[in-house]
């Protein structure tokens, strides 16, 4: 009897295939891969991503240690490039500006910026390119045109200072969490820009949508599952009841957005102009020239479309008030932490200005204190842990690495604004740090809230007025101690998606005489 023979037909080509899988396999591999940044692992297909822990920040910071200035992970499938470093930051973003002012497509971004409607993102933080800049252009124009930087917009800030103030008054002697008012103050100084009005604090679907909004920045985490993991949400259980609430909070900003854009149309219609003129008038003047020139189809038309303006409006409402009302927040803790801080405070503001009149913009060099409070609560808060992701629009060199064409890129702020080289004592509060020795604020170029780079913040100088205006004024009439019988959450804990927010506190207050 003759054996089998040991390799039939079937059996070299099962193994020929396995091969050839194998060999294109690590092909792929070696090119997607070769002299990237190193590392952690992580787990097959599905990434660090479960390995970041509730902080994020501090994680990376740890692998700082290890891997260096610069590193990769994958999130899912996705090769991501962390900053880790102020150099690095400064080589991708000022050095490599132009090249790395791309914008990452994730599904939960995709989803919120309505890009699966048409298969276009739409509004300047999701827009990349030449829409992009066309974009940021108009923007930063029309804020301008509507007092960004100027006495209009200031005169709006001081009119939310009062209402805040009454906020404050009226809790003297309570418990009391600023949560809710600081963003409703901040809320109201955007929608004063988007809409030209604002809601009384009491306004049940104003607070509703803006609690939506501190829920959309915690679910929009850079690494979160379901921006790495979108199938998630079709398994029964926590991820898919989020997605479903996230989808439903989704429609209410977006019905909440819509109401106010047709108040503003009923007025257009009847031929009035509005009371306080407004960036979604500033945009449909723009519609209206480009129609008038017949340019409504071309080029610069499609960013003037109304999904456009609806998610203009969400990007310019939901970062003007989180990260301004978070800075404020963690503000308060700083101080209610360090007594002899808040009373230098208090001092520099009666001796410089004194409790008799509102504190105006104009004051802030007779206040160099008080602002460097502010600049160390940004240090420190590290408000926007990561910023919002870039990308890469085409294969580049790193600092030695190979970055291939279009990766995630996310900076660690946590990693410049602890490092031991530039800052002394980075663990401590120091306002002093940002006083020079004559006597002045000053910025070291490392001190970057609002990023830095041709993707910088559109509305730096808009939340700079704001985080002064409302922090010194509330400051100038309110000390604010902690709450009796409840002990002051540390300020190295916080919650972490797309702002580091500090843990619930209460504080009490009192009128300042």
């Amino acid at each position: 009897m003759t054996d089998k023979p040991i390799y039939t037909l079937s059996n070299m080509t099962l193994i020929g295939l396995v091969i050839v899988t194998a060999v294109t396999f690590f092909s792929w591999y070696y090119r997607k891969y070769r002299n990237v940044p190193p590392g952690p692992l992580g787990l097959p297909f599905v990434g660090y991503g479960p390995f970041l822990t509730s902080d994020p920040p501090a994680k990376l910071l740890k692998l700082k240690k290890r891997y260096g200035k610069v590193m990769s992970m994958s999130f899912g499938p996705q090769l991501t490039i962390v900053l880790n470093d102020y150099e690095a930051v400064k080589e991708a973003f000022i050095k490599q500006g132009d090249l790395f002012t791309g914008r990452p497509s994730t599904f939960m971004l995709d989803l919120l910026v309505e890009k699966f409607r048409d298969g276009r993102p739409h509004g300047i933080g999701a827009l990349e390119g030449n829409e992009w800049k066309q974009t940021r252009r108009f923007i930063l124009q029309t804020l301008r045109n509507l007092g960004m930087g100027k006495n209009a917009i200031e005169n709006r800030i001081l009119e939310e200072a009062e209402h805040l103030s009454v906020i404050f008054r009226e809790n003297v002697g309570k418990p009391f969490n600023a949560t809710d008012a600081l963003h409703a103050a901040a809320g109201n100084v955007v929608s004063t820009l988007c809409f030209g009005q604002r809601f009384d604090y009491d306004d049940e679907q104003f607070n509703a949508i803006l609690h939506q909004l501190r829920t959309f920045a915690l679910l929009l985490a850079q690494a979160g599952p379901l921006q790495s993991y979108p199938m998630s949400r079709f398994i029964p259980g926590p991820l898919a009841r989020t997605y479903a609430m996230w989808i439903a909070m989704k429609k209410k900003l977006a019905d909440f957005i819509t109401t106010q854009m047709e108040n503003i149309c009923c007025v257009r219609k009847d031929g009035k102009e509005s009371v306080v003129p407004s960036f979604v008038d500033s945009f449909w003047d723009e519609q209206e020239r480009l129609k008038a020139t017949g340019n409504q189809h071309a080029e610069r038309g499609k960013i003037f479309q109304d999904l456009d303006l609806q998610m203009n409006v969400q990007d310019l409402f939901g970062a003007g008030t989180e990260t301004t009302a978070t800075t404020l927040n963690w503000a308060f803790l700083f101080l209610l932490h360090n007594p002899d801080i808040q009373a230098r405070v208090h001092k520099e503001i009666d001796d410089q200005v004194g409790r008799e009149q509102a504190i105006t913009f104009e004051d802030r060099s007779r206040l160099p204190y008080v602002e460097a409070v502010c600049r160390e609560t940004q240090r420190m808060g590290n408000v926007v842990p990561f910023g919002l992701m870039r990308c890469n629009m085409e294969e580049t060199e790193l600092l030695g690495y190979r970055i291939p064409d279009r990766c995630y890129v996310m900076v660690n702020y946590k990693a410049v604004n602890m490092d031991p080289t530039l800052w002394a004592e980075p663990e401590k509060f120091r306002p002093e740090r940002f006083i020079s020795s004559e006597g002045q604020l000053e910025e070291p170029p490392y001190f970057m809230p609002f990023a830095i780079g041709k993707r910088s913040c559109v509305g730096e100088s808009l939340a700079r007025m704001e985080i002064f205006l409302f922090f010194a004024n509330i400051r100038q009439r309110f000390e604010l101690k902690p709450a009796k019988g409840q002990t002051l959450p540390p300020v190295n804990k916080y919650e972490t998606g797309i702002s580091s927010r500090p843990v619930s506190f209460e504080m009490d207050i009192r009128q300042r005489n």
